[in-house]
């Protein structure tokens, strides 16, 4: 159906920024979402305190995108149905996955039904994106699975398999929400140990999976665009 603004929109401050004539360009609506989101991003506040309305705002960009571009532009088609960014909506749901599915955590089991609705949602969605590849996801998601769910073997807690994987996800999906660069260069450090370490302790599909996820990062961040389906990862070696 054709683009019609509806009440609700005015809550969308990318919206309203739209209307007072303050964000004029695709590329000031961009550099004005970066500027929301990352006085949310609980990197930046220091809590979660703001975490709700953070995730809220990788939609009211989409939202503020569609608007921007049918106000300015042709509209869209009688009966088209807007396409859905699954490759937006799995990074989402896999930030709140990592927040409350902590590594080694002693809540998980009165989090699990929560944690399970999380995980079946994000496997919608990322079935919808990157379904080629969803025998993969499901075989690192098992495997990173156990890694949580076990109980570390090193002495030293900062050294254990978990909290080493848990800040490459951290930061792959913080570059896709935020869409700032600085979190995609975060990724690689010491990822080439950590990589290796999953290899020599039995984890090679949740490797695979890491490597498949970094590689999808050359198509932009997930905010920005649905990005390509993904045929085959690049080798990191």
């Amino acid at each position: 159906m054709s683009w019609t603004r509806k009440p609700h929109d005015m809550a969308n401050p990318l919206i309203r920024l739209i209307n007072e004539g303050k964000i004029r360009s695709l590329q000031q609506l961009k550099s004005t979402y970066r500027t929301l989101v990352m006085k949310t991003h609980p990197d930046a506040v220091g809590s979660d305190k703001l975490v709700e309305e953070h995730l809220s705002l990788g939609s009211c960009y989409e939202e503020a995108r569609r608007y921007f571009e049918n106000r300015n532009g042709p509209r869209e088609e009688p009966g088209r149905t807007i396409e859905r960014n699954h490759r937006l909506a799995y990074f989402q749901l896999l930030e709140k996955l990592e927040r409350i599915d902590k590594p080694y955590s002693f809540h998980r089991q009165q989090n699990s039904n929560t944690i399970r609705a999380l995980q079946d949602e994000a496997q919608l969605h990322f079935s919808g994106w990157a379904g080629l590849h969803e025998h993969l996801y499901l075989a690192a998601d098992r495997e990173y699975d156990r890694i949580k769910a076990g109980k570390p073997s090193e002495p030293s807690p900062q050294h254990a398999l978990a909290i080493t994987i848990s800040p490459v996800f951290h930061n792959i999906v913080a570059y896709h929400l935020t869409g700032m660069s600085f979190y995609r260069k975060q990724v690689n450090q010491n990822l080439k140990a950590i990589l290796q370490r999953l290899v020599e302790e039995g984890y090679p599909a949740l490797k695979e999976f890491i490597e498949l996820l970094i590689s999808d990062m050359d198509h932009g961040p997930a905010v920005f665009g649905k990005g390509r389906r993904i045929f085959r990862k690049r080798s990191l070696d």
